[in-house]
């Protein structure tokens, strides 16, 4: 052991000799090998050791002295990093770097004027970077330390010192808006947008990314809107102003601004040219809800579209749109109201035939599929819809997107009619068609027919076949009707136990497609009735209040909630019925007190029930809670 202690020592004393003498380049080199691999091994400290000793060695070694700032950074040692970097800048042509480095150290030393003193000698030592690149390199690295005011005057002063100084005016006017300065910042961003149009977007992205933040969002909106006047305003300006009125959700004052802005392109451009931001416009705020100052731009695009078309007939595709998505709007404010009026609806259904007329294929099998879908779900004229759907299959030589969709709702017609033969029937001519082209795409319409056929299967009492069906679209979890597939067979397999009382709850099901709701009502009432131990009896007390709900029956449906609960105690839809019977009284009888007290017992009956999160937050929303 002591000759081994012996051994190393005197390994100590030879390096300790080889230290004192000059370093060759050999043992420079792999010196420095080795600080690099502590470096990068994250061994800082002797990293820096070796650095040290090469530094003393040779301190005219740039990469050595770098190596040695970069671990004394790392490893706060800012006052010895500062000396290094002083000795430096004294003894080598001093550089940009260096006094930047020498800046970020005084910063964290607590010597703010030491720093800007470093800050300000940085720029002076950029030889390659541009004025503009320079300038933005220390004001960023100023505003990452804190001196955010410093960092603005800094640039203010660059911008007045150099003839590229307007470069600086975005930075400025992004500096400004961190600083909570709007108004200042709103006068540069305004000041880009005069000097060149093109800035606009930039503009949008800037503003759009500080208002990111929505507690700050309508305030820096509002100061930007206001310092332009509409009157005065360029058509840079009058854009910028339409989508802040956008942002903000002021349709009214952005209808206003992109009627300016049509009206200054016709006169501009040519009176073919009007309409089509107008369009563009009335599409967006019609898919935001804004339906009232939708129509209003839909009219307005359909006046500017029809003036053009009388010398460019190419512009009537155009007015076809709009006025398309004319009656669209309509459509969606008819079905905003709880009880939309039947002759409005009948009226809109006309409109859309009307329009499908002569119309581009396209357009026409559009509108119609509206008015199909119209007369089928709301009106329940199943004769007049399907006489529309047939028109559009009649229309179309080949299998479309829309001709699909005409065949679908074709067959649930059918359904809805309880005429499973016809059901089919439409299902092989879609079938027929798919198989007649043979396209990849076609992939999932297959699946749909599928599934559409499992369910004949299930009204029709075959349940094997279904769950055979069924289990094929199952096995691909990526398809669009995997869900639905998966759905349908497990309410198929776990009440296969009684499979009258199931076919009995399928026929009730087929019934609810239809008119005939009173006989699907009665269908689900019977089934506990006539098999109380059948698992689907639950199920199908559900369906019930669900009918009796759609029927305004609030009562009766709570009545059937308690007997369920009352007669089957164990069922696992209890909590599901609970849930419903406080839902009944807070959203149809209007009791807001007894509903809230119902949510409340509910989560004190079932704590696990995945319906908790929804009962908690009403609960907590009727007793007044704020959030």
């Amino acid at each position: 052991m002591k000759l081994f202690i012996l051994s190393i020592a005197s390994v100590f004393l030879i390096s300790g000799t080889l230290w004192a003498q000059p370093m060759n380049d050999r043992t420079f080199s792999s010196q420095y090998q080795l600080a690099r691999v502590y470096e990068e091994t994250h061994d800082l400290t002797n990293a820096i050791r070796i650095y040290g000793e090469l530094h003393q060695a040779r301190p005219a070694v740039t990469e050595v002295s770098e190596g040695l700032f970069r671990g004394l950074y790392a490893l706060k040692r800012y006052a010895e990093a500062e000396t290094l970097l002083t000795q430096r800048i004294a003894a080598e042509p001093p550089t940009f770097d260096l006094y930047l480095n020498l800046a970020r150290v005084r910063t964290k030393l607590n010597n703010k004027a030491g720093a800007l003193e470093a800050f300000a000698a940085a720029g002076k030592f950029a030889k390659d970077a541009g004025y503009y690149s320079t300038s933005i390199v220390v004001a960023q690295t100023m505003m990452e330390v804190g001196y955010q005011e410093e960092a603005l005057a800094m640039l203010l002063e660059q911008r007045k010192k150099s003839e590229e100084g307007d470069l600086l005016t975005g930075e400025i006017a992004g500096l400004y808006f961190k600083l909570g300065k709007y108004e200042e910042g709103t006068k540069e961003y305004l000041a880009m947008l005069h000097s060149n149009d093109q800035n606009l977007s930039y503009i949008q992205q800037r503003i759009a990314l500080f208002t990111a933040d929505t507690s700050l969002r309508r305030q820096i909106l509002r100061v930007v809107t206001s310092h332009i006047d509409i009157k005065k305003a360029s058509v840079a300006e009058l854009r910028l102003l339409g989508w802040c009125y956008g942002e903000l959700k002021d349709y009214r004052g952005a209808l206003a601004i992109f009627l300016k802005l049509d009206d200054m392109g016709i006169t501009s451009i040519s009176r073919s040219a009007g309409g089509d931001e107008l369009f563009q416009f009335a599409e967006r705020v019609r898919k935001e809800g804004a339906l009232d100052v939708a129509v209003t731009a839909y009219k307005e695009a359909i006046k500017r579209f029809r003036e053009g078309a009388a010398t460019d007939p190419r512009r009537k595709d155009f007015v076809a749109m709009a006025e398309l998505g004319y009656l669209e709007t309509k459509e969606a404010y008819l079905r905003s109201m709880p009880e939309p009026p039947r002759d409005s609806i009948r009226r809109l259904v006309s409109e859309y035939q009307d329009f499908s007329l002569n119309r581009p294929n396209e357009l026409a099998f559009n509108a119609l599929l509206h008015a199909g879908e119209l007369s089928f779900k709301i009106l329940h004229d199943y004769s007049a819809a399907q006489g529309i759907y047939e028109l559009i299959v009649s229309r179309s030589p080949s299998l479309t997107e829309r001709t699909r969709d005409a065949y679908f709702a074709l067959e649930e017609i059918a359904l809805a009619l309880n005429d499973l033969p016809t059901a089919l029937r439409r299902l092989d001519k879609i079938s027929g068609l798919v198989a007649s082209r043979r396209r990849p795409e076609d992939a999932e319409v297959l699946k749909h027919i599928l599934f559409e056929r499992a369910r004949i299967d299930y009204f029709s009492g075959s349940f094997d076949s279904a769950t055979a069906k069924l289990d094929s679209i199952i096995a691909d979890p990526n398809s669009d009707y995997a869900n639905d597939a998966i759905a349908l067979h497990s309410l198929i397999s776990e009440n296969g136990g009684n499979d009258a009382a199931l076919k009995l709850f399928a026929k009730a099901e087929l019934q609810s497609l239809g008119n005939d709701v009173n006989a699907a009502l009665s269908a689900y009432r019977s089934i506990p009735e006539t098999y109380p131990t059948a698992t689907i009896a639950d199920e199908s007390i559900m369906r019930a209040v669900d009918i009796l709900v759609q029927q305004g029956k609030p009562n009766d449906a709570l009545a059937l909630l308690a007997s369920m609960q009352e007669k089957m105690s164990t069922s696992p839809l209890l909590d599901k019925a609970t849930f419903r019977e406080a839902e009944i009284v807070e959203t149809m009888i209007k009791d807001k007190p007894k509903a809230q007290r119902m949510y409340e017992d509910f989560l004190e009956r079932y704590p696990k029930s995945p319906l908790c999160t929804e009962a908690r937050k009403r609960a907590r929303t009727l007793r007044g809670d704020s959030f």
